[in-house]
């Protein structure tokens, strides 16, 4: 009999601790037909990893982690993200951090509508493709960040929110400057004197803006391009040296 019993309160125990562990596990799962999503509760991060869009939850159908919205503190999404689906992130009281990648081209609808306490969203893509209401009832001093001209600081203007323009120029050299434009994809090197050196570890001032740079148009008076200046620079398809780079 006693046997038995210690049987029943151990079995009792184990099922306790397996039900208290998967309460406290990270959940995860699909979000589209190749991206995934994991929440961590010990640190309140959501991730959407992958590639392509996200699938639409506007509708009849709700976000996998619509259990999870009022635990979300952190939102991010990886590159390769290519769509944020309408209503994805609404409602998320204790919101307060959201990163978004460059390969981001649309966010939907009332994305992150109603996050009272997220204060600031930075959108890379100078021509990603804004919905409607998407940061409506965020934080009284919300701010969207981008870049100057972009869409972004067009659809900040439209619907009033405050808008903050990312850098896109700088120093590259003791006497030399540059500027990228995102519209136009060009990057701008001026001044007088050697450009700067770069290594993998200390890369060039323009690392974040590489996918977009298309066209490099060193300006004269620029006597040396910087090594590892333009590494990475996927899309560069025109660049134009002049006569007073030597070395």
């Amino acid at each position: 009999m006693k046997r038995r019993m210690f049987v029943i309160l151990a079995l009792a125990a184990l099922i306790l601790a397996l039900a208290c562990g998967a309460a406290l596990a990270d959940e995860s799962g699909t979000c589209g037909s190749n991206l995934t999503w994991t929440f961590n509760s010990s640190t309140g991060e959501l991730t959407i990893s992958g590639r392509g869009d996200m699938t639409s939850y506007i509708g009849s159908s709700e976000a996998p982690w619509d259990g999870f919205r009022g635990n979300i503190t952190t939102v991010t999404i990886e590159d390769g993200v290519t769509g944020i689906s309408g209503v994805a992130f609404c409602l998320c009281p204790n919101l307060t951090s959201v990163t978004i990648p460059k390969s981001v081209s649309r966010i939907g609808n009332s994305a992150f509508y109603s996050c009272p306490n997220l204060t600031s969203v930075t959108v890379p893509n100078p021509e990603a493709v804004f919905g409607k209401e998407v940061f409506d009832k965020c934080a009284s001093s919300f701010v969207l960040r981008g870049w100057n001209p972009s869409t972004a600081k067009t659809y900040a203007e439209a619907e009033g929110y405050a808008f903050e323009s990312l850098a896109i120029a700088g120093e590259c050299g003791d006497s030399v400057t540059w500027a990228f434009n995102p519209a136009t994809g060009m990057l701008t090197i001026s001044g007088t004197g050697p450009m700067a050196n770069y290594t993998l570890s200390a890369p060039a001032p323009w690392v974040d803006e590489r996918a977009f740079i298309q066209t490099v148009v060193i300006e004269n008076g620029v006597t040396r391009v910087g090594s590892r200046a333009f590494q990475e620079c996927a899309n560069l398809d025109s660049i134009s040296i002049p006569d007073s780079v030597t070395g």
